[in-house]
């Protein structure tokens, strides 16, 4: 019937035409053609309108070509023809029925969710409108419609269960631990992957590759927001595996690489991948992704010390952003670069719910804003808060930053035994998680590095907590003699005070090459455990210098930090080690 839409005496003579001409009452074959086509979309969404818009313009009226239209939507020639099926099989379904020539429901199609993901990457609840079409019968169908609903914020429960019939237990149980962790709930999102592990189990079930594609998203946003490198890293190489063809899963690898990346302090290559993230972005019409790239590289030159800079990809980003989990942790990084620019707006209203990751680092952002603008007990407080908050939830980078501004409050209030006990937890904090990004902005207020330096040099406390955190990378430090102990000590205690002293580039470099001693000092150490004493001497050291030495150490130190990273692998993978 569309190949001779413009053709009305060869469309007249086709028998189905006449038996909708009787149904309709309409004399004009090609406005019987229009009426099946207006029918057939008739209670679809707003979005769903495009496929009728594509129909009539391509088909009946050949306004526009279908070149020219698949232009519109921001997705190839062949995409286009993918999308086109799925339109053309809707009407069929939808003729045979009225005419009683099918079954009562359409057809799986499998390619049904083509236009609904392009849809949910830039309009999540837009998506909806597609699967009024289709019944939402279709396990990918459904699966597409709950992504959509937890990218647009939406916190699924048990409910989804019973809501997504064609979807497998397992993975609904994913997709509603990774709704949870998103709301800032990352405890009930574990109950949840406890309750997947348990139905495997019980059901002998193996996990398929749909759930445990969620499931690793799922990880890695719980290792974003613990600010975990290591985790991170391991999390990205897996989401790799998944990044086939399918848009979602290789937009969610690539972000997760330029996450990756950013915390290890390699900007080079956090650069690299994301304007290959921008490509996919650019080539797909999607307007959020754009954003998001907009946000990380505000985020990356606050990491470079570039405040203008970050305040102008900040702002843009903020313009553009859509995702309620994103927006306040836009909202955040355009504070942090203007505070850092010296140049606060002050129209940020401050967020003072803490349900998510995003809110939080808002709340952190306001404190830092209050210390900036004098209102030093509001900074205290919001600090405080945000910083139990935080530890209640896991978030050790996060914890780490807002226990920093605490120090930096507490400095300020002439509190100096206060500041410097705030100052060695957020070492002790930052410490674990092995992110220069944390490092970065650990004590990056202006104007607050002399107050911390003052604090921390003038006590052992920073060289006992870095032998303690020695002591776990390299166990074989506490099985070793007092006095070979003891002379570890004096050894961090000269190097870090040599380091703040100096506060520079080239004394972190001396400090870090001049560890490899420890082959002396530690009788048992072999070369490799040495170089991982060298990584925790210069993570240690990394917060205590000004941004303008630390950006020209994110190459080197990042280098260093990735192969520590590749040798910090638990004993059941590497034997010799602990973590």
């Amino acid at each position: 019937m569309l190949l001779r839409a413009r053709k009305p005496s060869k469309l007249a003579e086709l028998d189905t035409v006449n038996q909708l001409r009787r149904l309709y009452g309409i004399m004009d074959p090609v406005a019987t053609l229009r009426r099946l086509v207006d029918d057939t979309f008739s209670d679809a969404g707003a979005s769903m309108q495009r496929l009728r818009e594509m129909i009539v313009r391509c088909d009946i009226d050949a306004s526009v070509t279908q070149k020219a239209f698949a232009q519109e939507l921001h997705v190839s020639y062949r995409h286009f023809h993918r999308i086109r099926a799925e339109a053309v099989a809707a009407i069929a379904a939808h003729l045979g029925l009225i005419l009683g020539i099918s079954p009562t429901a359409p057809p799986e199609l499998p390619e049904v969710s083509a236009l609904a993901e392009i849809l949910a990457e830039q309009r999540p609840r837009s998506a909806e409108g597609i699967f009024s079409i289709f019944g939402a019968r279709s396990a990918l169908v459904q699966i597409t419609r709950l992504q959509a609903l937890i990218e647009s914020g939406e916190e699924l429960d048990d409910r989804a269960l019973e809501a997504a019939p064609a979807v497998s237990q397992a993975t609904l149980y994913a997709l509603i631990a990774q709704s949870k962790e998103l709301n800032g709930k990352p405890f009930e999102a574990q109950a949840y992957v406890q309750r997947l592990n348990r139905h495997l189990n019980e059901n002998r079930g193996v996990m398929d590759d749909t759930t445990r594609a969620e499931l690793t998203w799922r990880a890695f946003l719980n290792a974003k927001y613990r600010a975990s490198a290591i985790a991170i890293e391991s999390q990205s190489r897996a989401l790799e595996r998944f990044a086939t063809e399918h848009a979602r899963a290789v937009r969610r690898a690539v972000l997760a690489r330029v996450t990756a990346y950013m915390h290890a302090g390699d900007l080079e290559n956090a650069q690299a991948s994301l304007e290959r993230f921008e490509h996919i972005g650019y080539r797909r019409g999607d307007g959020d992704g754009m954003a998001t790239a907009l946000l990380l590289r505000a985020q990356m030159a606050h990491m470079a010390a570039e405040p203008d800079r970050a305040v102008a990809y900040a702002r843009a980003a903020s313009a553009a952003i859509e995702r309620p989990h994103l927006r306040s942790e836009c909202a955040a990084t355009l504070l942090n670069a203007e505070i850092a620019a010296g140049r606060p707006l002050g129209t940020h209203l401050p967020l003072r719910g803490s349900k998510t990751y995003g809110n939080l680092q808002f709340r952190l952002a306001y404190a830092r804003l209050q210390l900036h603008v004098g209102n030093l007990r509001d900074a205290l407080i919001e600090a405080e808060a945000t910083a139990a908050r935080a530890d209640e939830l896991g978030y050790d980078g996060l914890a780490a930053r807002a226990v920093a501004t605490v120090g930096t409050a507490h400095a300020r209030l002439g509190n100096a035994a206060a500041a410097r006990a705030a100052y060695l937890r957020a070492l002790a904090r930052y410490a674990p998680t092995w992110s220069l990004l944390v490092a970065f902005d650990l004590f990056s207020a202006p104007g607050t590095r002399q107050e911390h330096l003052d604090a921390l040099s003038a006590s052992e406390d920073l060289a006992d907590l870095t032998f303690e955190r020695l002591r776990v990378i390299v166990p074989q430090i506490a099985d070793d003699d007092a006095i070979q102990r003891r002379r570890t000590r004096v050894w961090l205690q000269s190097a870090f005070a040599r380091t703040i002293a100096i506060g520079s580039a080239e004394s972190l470099r001396d400090a870090t090459v001049q560890l490899s001693a420890a082959n002396a000092t530690l009788a048992h150490a072999l070369p490799r455990r040495s170089a991982d004493i060298r990584h925790v001497l210069a993570m240690m050291l990394m917060p205590l210098l000004p941004h303008s030495q630390r950006s020209a150490l994110t190459s080197s130190v990042g280098a260093s930090v990735n192969e520590g990273i590749a040798l910090l692998q638990p004993a059941s993978e590497r034997g010799d080690f602990v973590v």
